[in-house]
């Protein structure tokens, strides 16, 4: 069971980021967490750092280009084909093991687990 914990806060140290998260941490424990900016953008904004989260890098990062850029493009909806290689490369590197796991019931989660995942912005 894998809890990615994400707070929506209305400023952001950079006002121009919708959003913070950190890279390929889906499965630490301790930085399986994002920031996303509340307003007009937050669905979008959360999708595209749970990508980071997942393994993924932004679309012009990896050389997408149009008409094949996604929400890590900043543009779009879906994945675009370097998203996807990102996240299988991921998969297959060994920091997944966490997204395999049952899920538990839901009576079972508390508030407390999420207690320990700590977002330092200076580390993203």
């Amino acid at each position: 069971y894998t809890t990615v914990a994400f707070i929506y806060i209305y400023s952001i140290p950079q006002p121009a980021l919708g959003g913070l998260a950190y890279q390929n941490q889906v499965c630490n424990p301790r930085y399986r967490c994002g920031v996303s900016a509340d307003g007009a953008t937050t669905y979008v904004a959360t999708v595209h750092e749970i990508g980071h989260n997942m393994g993924m890098y932004h679309d012009a990062d990896k050389n997408c280009l149009s008409p094949d850029v996604g929400v890590m493009g900043g543009a779009g909806v879906g994945w675009s084909t370097c998203s996807v290689n990102d996240m299988n490369t991921m998969l297959q590197t060994g920091n997944h093991g966490c997204l395999w796991i049952d899920n538990i019931a839901d009576n079972e989660v508390t508030p407390a687990s999420l207690l320990g995942i700590t977002l330092v912005p200076e580390l993203l």
